[in-house]
Protein backbone atom coordinates (compact mmCIF):
# COMPACT_ATOMS: atom_id res chain seq x y z
CA UNK A 1 0.00 0.00 0.00
CA UNK A 2 1.53 3.10 -0.98
CA UNK A 3 2.01 6.10 1.64
CA UNK A 4 -0.78 8.20 -0.28
CA UNK A 5 -3.54 5.30 0.25
CA UNK A 6 -2.26 5.02 3.84
CA UNK A 7 -2.91 8.91 4.52
CA UNK A 8 -6.33 7.85 3.25
CA UNK A 9 -6.77 4.69 4.82
CA UNK A 10 -6.44 6.30 8.36
CA UNK A 11 -7.94 9.19 7.39
CA UNK A 12 -11.44 7.58 6.57
CA UNK A 13 -10.65 5.39 9.84
CA UNK A 14 -10.20 8.53 12.13
CA UNK A 15 -13.33 10.02 10.05
CA UNK A 16 -15.58 6.91 10.96
CA UNK A 17 -14.66 6.66 14.91
CA UNK A 18 -15.00 10.95 15.28
CA UNK A 19 -18.52 9.92 13.80
CA UNK A 20 -19.32 6.94 16.16
CA UNK A 21 -18.03 8.87 19.16
CA UNK A 22 -20.27 11.89 18.87
CA UNK A 23 -23.42 9.61 17.81
CA UNK A 24 -22.41 7.14 20.90
CA UNK A 25 -22.07 10.69 22.78
CA UNK A 26 -25.63 12.41 21.47
CA UNK A 27 -26.86 9.21 22.39
CA UNK A 28 -26.03 9.43 26.10
CA UNK A 29 -26.60 12.59 26.20
CA UNK A 30 -30.29 11.58 24.77
CA UNK A 31 -30.42 9.18 27.73
CA UNK A 32 -29.40 11.66 30.80
CA UNK A 33 -31.80 14.00 29.31
CA UNK A 34 -34.78 12.10 29.27
CA UNK A 35 -36.93 12.91 32.17
CA UNK A 36 -37.45 10.20 34.60
CA UNK A 37 -41.39 10.24 35.65
CA UNK A 38 -42.32 9.58 39.32
CA UNK A 39 -45.94 9.40 40.96
CA UNK A 40 -46.22 10.64 44.34
CA UNK A 41 -49.65 10.74 46.69
CA UNK A 42 -50.35 12.91 49.24
CA UNK A 43 -52.55 12.89 52.01
CA UNK A 44 -54.75 16.11 51.68
CA UNK A 45 -58.04 16.40 48.86
CA UNK A 46 -57.37 18.32 45.67
CA UNK A 47 -58.65 22.05 46.97
CA UNK A 48 -56.86 21.79 50.51
CA UNK A 49 -54.31 24.42 50.93
CA UNK A 50 -52.02 21.54 52.03
CA UNK A 51 -52.49 19.81 48.22
CA UNK A 52 -51.57 23.33 46.50
CA UNK A 53 -48.38 23.34 48.72
CA UNK A 54 -47.51 19.53 47.93
CA UNK A 55 -48.17 20.94 43.70
CA UNK A 56 -45.58 23.78 44.04
CA UNK A 57 -43.04 20.97 45.39
CA UNK A 58 -43.19 19.18 42.18
CA UNK A 59 -43.52 21.91 39.94
CA UNK A 60 -40.47 23.48 42.00
CA UNK A 61 -38.66 19.90 41.47
CA UNK A 62 -39.09 20.55 37.59
CA UNK A 63 -37.87 23.60 37.57
CA UNK A 64 -34.77 23.33 39.42
CA UNK A 65 -33.63 19.89 36.95
CA UNK A 66 -34.56 21.44 34.25
CA UNK A 67 -37.38 18.95 33.58
CA UNK A 68 -35.45 15.76 34.11
CA UNK A 69 -37.39 14.77 37.40
CA UNK A 70 -41.11 14.81 36.72
CA UNK A 71 -43.24 14.09 39.94
CA UNK A 72 -47.19 13.72 39.16
CA UNK A 73 -48.35 14.95 42.59
CA UNK A 74 -52.17 13.41 42.92
CA UNK A 75 -54.47 13.97 45.92
CA UNK A 76 -55.61 11.48 48.95
CA UNK A 77 -57.07 8.38 47.41
CA UNK A 78 -55.96 9.01 43.87
CA UNK A 79 -53.89 5.26 43.56
CA UNK A 80 -54.46 3.78 47.02
CA UNK A 81 -56.31 4.28 50.23
CA UNK A 82 -54.48 6.83 52.34
CA UNK A 83 -53.86 3.87 54.57
CA UNK A 84 -52.53 1.75 51.65
CA UNK A 85 -49.20 4.24 50.81
CA UNK A 86 -46.74 2.83 53.23
CA UNK A 87 -46.68 -0.76 51.46
CA UNK A 88 -47.54 0.40 48.24
CA UNK A 89 -43.99 2.55 48.54
CA UNK A 90 -42.23 0.28 50.28
CA UNK A 91 -43.45 -2.29 47.03
CA UNK A 92 -42.09 -0.14 44.46
CA UNK A 93 -45.93 0.59 43.59
CA UNK A 94 -45.12 4.47 42.93
CA UNK A 95 -43.12 6.52 44.29
CA UNK A 96 -43.20 8.33 47.04
CA UNK A 97 -45.94 9.85 49.66
CA UNK A 98 -46.52 13.33 52.00
CA UNK A 99 -48.52 12.16 55.20
CA UNK A 100 -48.55 12.31 58.92
CA UNK A 101 -46.13 9.47 59.98
CA UNK A 102 -48.11 9.06 63.35
CA UNK A 103 -50.49 6.56 60.82
CA UNK A 104 -47.22 4.43 60.79
CA UNK A 105 -46.87 3.80 64.41
CA UNK A 106 -48.38 -0.08 64.36
CA UNK A 107 -45.27 -0.40 61.86
CA UNK A 108 -42.65 1.58 63.42
CA UNK A 109 -43.34 3.01 67.06
CA UNK A 110 -40.83 5.99 66.57
CA UNK A 111 -43.45 7.50 64.17
CA UNK A 112 -45.47 8.61 67.08
CA UNK A 113 -42.74 10.29 68.08
CA UNK A 114 -41.16 11.80 65.07
CA UNK A 115 -45.23 13.19 64.28
CA UNK A 116 -44.88 15.71 67.14
CA UNK A 117 -46.40 14.12 70.95
CA UNK A 118 -49.02 15.90 73.16
CA UNK A 119 -47.54 18.46 75.48
CA UNK A 120 -44.03 17.92 73.25
CA UNK A 121 -42.54 20.77 71.25
CA UNK A 122 -45.15 23.11 70.79
CA UNK A 123 -44.18 25.20 67.96
CA UNK A 124 -43.01 25.32 64.57
CA UNK A 125 -39.70 27.35 64.92
CA UNK A 126 -38.68 24.60 67.87
CA UNK A 127 -39.47 21.54 66.30
CA UNK A 128 -37.72 22.79 62.72
CA UNK A 129 -35.23 23.26 64.74
CA UNK A 130 -35.25 19.99 66.58
CA UNK A 131 -35.78 17.87 62.79
CA UNK A 132 -33.44 19.44 60.93
CA UNK A 133 -30.48 20.23 63.41
CA UNK A 134 -30.84 18.66 66.46
CA UNK A 135 -30.96 14.64 65.15
CA UNK A 136 -34.80 14.36 64.01
CA UNK A 137 -34.13 13.95 60.45
CA UNK A 138 -31.85 11.26 60.97
CA UNK A 139 -33.83 9.20 63.16
CA UNK A 140 -36.76 9.33 60.64
CA UNK A 141 -33.98 8.27 57.94
CA UNK A 142 -32.91 5.51 60.31
CA UNK A 143 -36.72 4.27 61.19
CA UNK A 144 -37.89 4.33 57.64
CA UNK A 145 -34.43 2.25 56.03
CA UNK A 146 -35.92 -0.66 57.46
CA UNK A 147 -38.73 -0.56 55.33
CA UNK A 148 -36.67 0.37 52.12
CA UNK A 149 -37.71 3.76 52.74
CA UNK A 150 -36.09 6.93 52.76
CA UNK A 151 -37.09 10.13 54.36
CA UNK A 152 -36.13 13.77 52.00
CA UNK A 153 -37.36 15.61 54.54
CA UNK A 154 -40.48 17.17 56.70
CA UNK A 155 -42.67 19.93 56.85
CA UNK A 156 -43.96 21.42 60.21
CA UNK A 157 -47.17 22.44 60.61
CA UNK A 158 -48.52 24.75 63.44
CA UNK A 159 -50.36 23.32 66.99
CA UNK A 160 -54.36 22.03 66.65
CA UNK A 161 -56.76 23.52 69.32
CA UNK A 162 -59.75 21.68 70.81
CA UNK A 163 -63.27 22.27 69.79
CA UNK A 164 -65.63 21.92 72.56
CA UNK A 165 -70.04 22.36 72.75
CA UNK A 166 -71.38 24.51 75.03
CA UNK A 167 -71.96 21.95 77.78
CA UNK A 168 -70.05 23.76 79.98
CA UNK A 169 -67.74 26.59 80.32
CA UNK A 170 -63.78 25.79 79.94
CA UNK A 171 -61.13 27.27 82.15
CA UNK A 172 -58.61 24.47 83.40
CA UNK A 173 -58.14 21.00 82.61
CA UNK A 174 -60.23 20.05 85.07
CA UNK A 175 -62.90 21.39 82.69
CA UNK A 176 -62.36 18.67 80.55
CA UNK A 177 -63.59 15.74 82.79
CA UNK A 178 -66.12 13.70 82.24
CA UNK A 179 -66.30 14.78 78.35
CA UNK A 180 -66.18 12.97 75.22
CA UNK A 181 -63.99 14.12 72.46
CA UNK A 182 -62.86 12.72 69.23
CA UNK A 183 -59.36 12.33 68.97
CA UNK A 184 -56.13 9.60 67.37
CA UNK A 185 -55.43 6.38 68.79
CA UNK A 186 -52.11 6.40 70.74
CA UNK A 187 -50.46 8.97 73.09
CA UNK A 188 -53.34 11.56 72.54
CA UNK A 189 -55.91 9.19 73.79
CA UNK A 190 -54.04 8.34 76.37
CA UNK A 191 -53.24 11.31 77.99
CA UNK A 192 -57.09 12.58 77.03
CA UNK A 193 -57.71 9.76 79.87
CA UNK A 194 -54.88 10.58 82.07
CA UNK A 195 -57.32 14.21 82.18
CA UNK A 196 -60.41 12.55 83.09
CA UNK A 197 -61.83 13.12 79.33
CA UNK A 198 -63.26 9.72 77.61
CA UNK A 199 -61.34 9.34 73.72
CA UNK A 200 -63.96 8.86 71.08
CA UNK A 201 -62.08 7.08 67.86
CA UNK A 202 -64.49 8.00 64.56
CA UNK A 203 -63.71 8.58 60.82
CA UNK A 204 -63.42 12.13 59.98
CA UNK A 205 -66.72 11.80 57.86
CA UNK A 206 -68.63 11.01 61.03
CA UNK A 207 -67.23 13.34 63.29
CA UNK A 208 -69.77 16.43 62.69
CA UNK A 209 -73.17 13.99 63.10
CA UNK A 210 -71.13 12.65 66.43
CA UNK A 211 -70.91 16.09 67.38
CA UNK A 212 -74.25 17.75 66.80
CA UNK A 213 -75.99 14.04 67.98
CA UNK A 214 -74.05 14.10 71.08
CA UNK A 215 -72.25 10.86 70.35
CA UNK A 216 -68.85 13.30 71.41
CA UNK A 217 -68.40 16.95 72.83
CA UNK A 218 -65.78 18.16 71.44
CA UNK A 219 -63.12 17.22 68.71
CA UNK A 220 -59.21 17.37 67.92
CA UNK A 221 -56.62 15.79 66.34
CA UNK A 222 -56.79 18.03 63.03
CA UNK A 223 -55.84 21.43 61.76
CA UNK A 224 -57.90 25.00 62.39
CA UNK A 225 -58.58 25.17 59.16
CA UNK A 226 -59.61 21.52 58.37
CA UNK A 227 -61.76 21.77 61.38
CA UNK A 228 -63.37 25.02 59.72
CA UNK A 229 -63.76 23.73 56.43
CA UNK A 230 -66.06 20.86 58.05
CA UNK A 231 -67.85 23.31 59.54
CA UNK A 232 -67.19 22.46 63.26
CA UNK A 233 -68.01 26.18 64.19
CA UNK A 234 -71.86 25.58 63.65
CA UNK A 235 -72.06 23.02 66.44
CA UNK A 236 -69.65 23.80 68.78
CA UNK A 237 -69.45 26.98 71.18
CA UNK A 238 -65.31 26.77 72.54
CA UNK A 239 -62.04 26.90 71.01
CA UNK A 240 -59.66 25.64 73.91
CA UNK A 241 -55.89 26.50 73.01
CA UNK A 242 -53.03 26.12 73.32
CA UNK A 243 -53.46 22.59 71.85
CA UNK A 244 -51.47 20.46 73.95
CA UNK A 245 -52.50 17.43 72.25
CA UNK A 246 -51.38 17.90 69.07
CA UNK A 247 -48.86 20.65 69.32
CA UNK A 248 -46.64 21.41 66.40
CA UNK A 249 -46.73 18.05 64.06
CA UNK A 250 -44.68 16.83 61.34
CA UNK A 251 -46.00 15.44 57.42
CA UNK A 252 -43.10 13.57 55.89
CA UNK A 253 -42.00 13.03 52.73
CA UNK A 254 -40.55 9.71 52.27
CA UNK A 255 -39.70 8.00 48.27
CA UNK A 256 -38.69 4.27 47.88
CA UNK A 257 -35.39 3.81 48.53
CA UNK A 258 -34.10 1.81 45.50
CA UNK A 259 -35.97 4.11 43.25
CA UNK A 260 -33.88 7.32 44.97
CA UNK A 261 -30.84 5.57 44.58
CA UNK A 262 -31.12 5.42 41.01
CA UNK A 263 -31.20 9.33 41.28
CA UNK A 264 -28.45 10.95 40.03
CA UNK A 265 -26.71 12.97 42.80
CA UNK A 266 -27.60 15.87 41.48
CA UNK A 267 -31.15 15.60 41.61
CA UNK A 268 -31.00 14.12 44.90
CA UNK A 269 -29.57 17.30 45.97
CA UNK A 270 -32.14 19.24 43.91
CA UNK A 271 -34.89 17.09 45.39
CA UNK A 272 -33.62 17.80 48.99
CA UNK A 273 -32.89 21.06 48.67
CA UNK A 274 -36.67 21.71 47.05
CA UNK A 275 -38.13 19.44 50.08
CA UNK A 276 -36.47 22.28 52.64
CA UNK A 277 -38.24 25.36 50.41
CA UNK A 278 -41.04 23.93 50.65
CA UNK A 279 -41.40 23.43 54.14
CA UNK A 280 -41.62 27.11 54.04
CA UNK A 281 -44.23 27.72 52.36
CA UNK A 282 -45.86 24.55 53.77
CA UNK A 283 -46.15 25.79 57.49
CA UNK A 284 -46.59 29.83 56.10
CA UNK A 285 -50.17 28.67 53.86
CA UNK A 286 -51.30 26.95 57.61
CA UNK A 287 -50.28 29.86 59.34
CA UNK A 288 -52.07 32.09 57.25
CA UNK A 289 -55.02 29.28 56.62
CA UNK A 290 -55.18 29.02 60.32
CA UNK A 291 -55.83 32.77 61.07
CA UNK A 292 -58.13 32.92 58.92
CA UNK A 293 -59.96 30.31 60.06
CA UNK A 294 -59.64 31.49 63.10
CA UNK A 295 -60.67 35.04 62.77
CA UNK A 296 -64.09 33.55 61.04
CA UNK A 297 -64.86 31.47 63.47
CA UNK A 298 -65.08 33.77 66.41
CA UNK A 299 -66.71 36.46 64.24
CA UNK A 300 -69.32 33.68 64.14
CA UNK A 301 -69.54 33.33 67.94
CA UNK A 302 -66.83 31.25 68.80
CA UNK A 303 -65.62 31.69 72.30
CA UNK A 304 -61.66 31.43 72.51
CA UNK A 305 -60.49 29.93 75.48
CA UNK A 306 -56.34 30.35 76.17
CA UNK A 307 -55.52 27.88 79.15
CA UNK A 308 -52.66 29.21 81.50
CA UNK A 309 -49.65 28.45 81.91
CA UNK A 310 -50.00 26.83 85.21
CA UNK A 311 -52.45 24.44 83.50
CA UNK A 312 -49.93 24.04 80.63
CA UNK A 313 -47.08 22.45 83.14
CA UNK A 314 -50.02 20.35 84.79
CA UNK A 315 -50.74 18.75 80.91
CA UNK A 316 -46.59 17.89 80.60
CA UNK A 317 -46.39 16.62 83.76
CA UNK A 318 -49.26 14.34 83.36
CA UNK A 319 -48.03 13.16 79.70
CA UNK A 320 -44.28 12.70 80.39
CA UNK A 321 -44.70 9.83 82.49
CA UNK A 322 -47.11 8.21 80.06
CA UNK A 323 -44.54 9.21 77.40
CA UNK A 324 -41.78 7.91 79.15
CA UNK A 325 -43.79 4.47 79.04
CA UNK A 326 -44.47 4.50 75.73
CA UNK A 327 -41.03 5.02 74.25
CA UNK A 328 -40.14 2.09 76.67
CA UNK A 329 -41.23 -0.63 74.22
CA UNK A 330 -38.59 0.54 71.41
CA UNK A 331 -35.20 1.54 71.30
CA UNK A 332 -35.82 4.36 68.37
CA UNK A 333 -38.62 5.51 69.60
CA UNK A 334 -36.84 6.05 73.13
CA UNK A 335 -33.98 7.68 71.51
CA UNK A 336 -36.04 10.34 69.36
CA UNK A 337 -38.18 11.42 72.87
CA UNK A 338 -34.67 11.31 75.05
CA UNK A 339 -34.01 13.73 71.83
CA UNK A 340 -36.87 15.80 71.85
CA UNK A 341 -36.85 16.18 75.82
CA UNK A 342 -33.48 16.95 75.53
CA UNK A 343 -34.27 20.16 73.48
CA UNK A 344 -37.01 21.02 75.65
CA UNK A 345 -34.70 21.24 78.40
CA UNK A 346 -32.40 23.46 76.80
CA UNK A 347 -35.38 25.69 76.27
CA UNK A 348 -36.28 25.11 79.71
CA UNK A 349 -39.29 23.89 79.65
CA UNK A 350 -38.42 20.66 80.58
CA UNK A 351 -36.32 20.25 84.67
Amino acid sequence: MSSKMKMVFLSALLLISTVMALTGYAVDVFAADKPIKWRMQDLWGPETVYHKANLKLADRIRQLSNGRLDIKMFPSGSIVKPSGTFDAIRKGAFQGHITAPVYWAGKMPVATILFGVPCGIDNVLDFNVWFWERGGLEIAREAYKAFNLYCVGGGIIEANAMFIKGTKHIESLEDLRGLKIRTLPGLQSKILEAIGATPVFLPMTEVYTAVETGVADGVCGYTIVGWHDMGIHEITKYIVTPGFLQPASNLDVVVNLDAWNKLPADLQAIFECAVQEWNQYWCYGDHQENVKALSNMRNKGLELIELSATEMEKTRNLAIPIIDEYVEKNALAKKAWESQKEYLRFLGKLK
